[in-house]
């Protein structure tokens, strides 16, 4: 099916750019944006869209629910690679149940870009929206809690840690705004309460 059924995708916290150049590549979305706050992530996920023929706008700035700049934590503790996956908004070794605390970190300073604002220029047709910013996503949806109560037109996957000690918040939180909620496993959606597994998807 072309595009999935989607015309838009935002893939917020994007990596490398996996998900941003199969949704362009791959499916044939065609409104494809992809915001990364690792300056080296970054670098990559432009390569990665190049090296495929993706078409995509890509935006070095971390989504946050203000505008401006944040602190942003990258590990360089031994046994993590030149790209980790996990650096994140705020220190981690001063978060209750975070899986990295502990670990040593240098810190950079990015802009951010409010997620209001981003779903506000980019949302164009039925749109999936992907949230993976490493703990800061409850803070992000709750600020555009009004747009998700009114929309009818945008789906979203969040991920969603096992130990993350809000993810029954979250979880709650959609479905206030209105929300289906699954757990995505390998097997498809499952309809639970409180996902027990590393990644959920919300879908209207």
């Amino acid at each position: 099916i072309q595009g999935f059924g989607y015309q838009s995708f935002l893939d917020l916290g994007a990596y490398f750019g996996y998900f941003s150049t199969f949704a362009k590549a791959k499916a044939g979305i065609e409104n494809v944006i992809a915001y990364e706050a690792d300056p080296d992530n970054f670098s990559k996920l432009t390569q990665f869209a190049n090296d495929n023929g993706a078409h995509i706008k890509a935006v070095n700035k971390a989504i946050g629910d203000t505008l401006g700049e944040i602190e942003f934590y990258k590990p360089v503790y031994k046994g993590t690679t030149k790209y980790p996956a996990h650096g994140q908004i705020g220190n981690p070794n001063t978060e209750a149940g975070n899986l990295y605390a502990g670990k040593a970190y240098k810190k950079l300073t990015v802009p951010m870009a409010p997620i209001a604002a981003v779903v506000a220029e980019n949302v164009k047709g039925q749109t999936l929206i992907k949230l993976d910013i490493e703990g800061y996503e409850e803070r992000c949806l709750r600020s555009i809690q009004s747009f998700l109560t009114d929309t009818g037109n945008v789906d979203f996957l969040v991920e969603v840690m096992i130990n993350d000690l809000n993810k029954e918040s979250i979880f709650s939180f959609f479905k206030e705004c209105g929300y289906d909620a699954y757990l995505l496993t390998n097997a498809g959606l499952i309809a639970v309460y409180l996902p027990p597994g590393r990644c959920a998807a919300w879908v209207r």
